[in-house]
């Protein structure tokens, strides 16, 4: 059988539960359990660890906010870290437009390379098979002078 709850944590979870904004239908049905056993644990008891466990385990997350709004130590905490997560996504962003025109550019200069090295394959190909025709005479000419 479950141990015995101490009183400090049930009265907890009783305070905890008058935060929540959901009724207990909606409370039952995210703990996994059906109304008539959620309301008789909670009126009539035993409320068991394994009943605790999972009531924080479904709305623990849901607490935390709730208690961070109502606390405002935290919740300036939470403001500064808001702050300061805002400010990095601006940033981010800004670096983003940098790099998008970094990349333009890049483009751009890709595209003049790419252009500039069809000019010079297109002015080369002529002179290339020129000397290469000129070279095959003079070898012509050196072979014909051999024989004599």
């Amino acid at each position: 059988m479950s141990q015995k709850v101490d009183a400090k944590r049930i009265d907890q979870f009783r305070k905890d539960r008058n935060l929540l904004p959901y009724d207990d239908i909606v409370v039952a049905e995210k703990m996994g359990k059906d109304k008539s056993s959620y309301s008789k644990s909670v009126n009539e008891g035993p409320i068991t660890n394994d009943f605790l466990k999972k009531f924080y385990t479904a709305f623990g997350d849901d607490l935390r906010g709730i208690k961070m709004l109502e606390n405002p130590v935290e919740k300036e905490g939470a403001d500064k870290r808001l702050a300061k997560l805002e400010e990095q996504v601006s940033l981010l962003v800004q670096n983003y437009g940098s790099i998008v025109d970094q990349i333009g550019k890049l483009t751009q200069c890709n595209s003049m390379l790419v252009s500039q090295m069809h000019h010079i394959a297109k002015t080369m190909t002529p002179l290339i098979i020129d000397n290469s025709a000129k070279v095959d005479e003079m070898l012509a000419a050196l072979d014909s002078r051999k024989g004599e």
